[in-house]
């Protein structure tokens, strides 16, 4: 059960434009070696529902976020698990400074995921995330760094770096 990123779809980091027509021309060969649906996926874990997107490109569809309000109808605490991290005031702030001054820049400038750039339907979904009870926790990456912050009153957003730099973060969900 995972939460594919960009570099999955990545045939050499950084040797074209990464959108959508890109990323179609390697997602059969991706999709093939996860289980679960890469798009949109929920499992129920001892009573906490983990829903999984893809935002790889940090925008979701109509689709995923009418996908999404049906799971939260379920009633059970949400944990949403996606590749690029929401905006919040400290994660903001560690991109801005990790990013420029880092010389190998392995993703675009972090100034292109705040919210104001985002296009509607994204914009719309991070709103609804920000008021919904249920939403709990968010697992996300990206950066290639370790950051958490609060994410809603009901929710920490914890960014986690690449294992390739030997990140990893155990979460107790109790």
């Amino acid at each position: 059960y995972a939460s594919s990123g960009n570099h999955e779809f990545s045939k050499y980091v950084g040797e074209a434009t990464e959108d959508a027509a890109y990323k179609a021309e390697s997602y059969d060969r991706v999709q093939a070696a996860f289980p679960n649906d890469l798009t949109f996926a929920s499992r129920v874990v001892n009573g906490v529902n983990f829903v999984t997107l893809d935002n790889v490109y940090n925008t979701v569809t109509a689709a995923q976020a009418t996908r999404f309000e049906a799971e939260a109808k379920k009633g059970l605490p949400i944990v949403l698990c996606m590749h690029c991290p929401l905006d919040t005031p400290r994660i903001s702030r560690a991109a801005d400074r990790y990013w420029k001054r880092n010389d190998l820049k392995a993703v675009m400038d972090a100034s292109q995921w705040k919210e104001p750039r985002r296009e509607p339907v994204t914009r719309d979904f991070v709103a609804y995330l920000k008021a919904q009870p249920l939403l709990k926790g968010l697992l996300t990456g990206h950066y290639h760094f370790d950051v958490q912050d609060r994410f809603s009153p009901t929710a920490i957003q914890y960014v986690v770096g690449g294992n390739f730099l030997f990140h990893g973060q155990e979460i107790t969900i109790a």
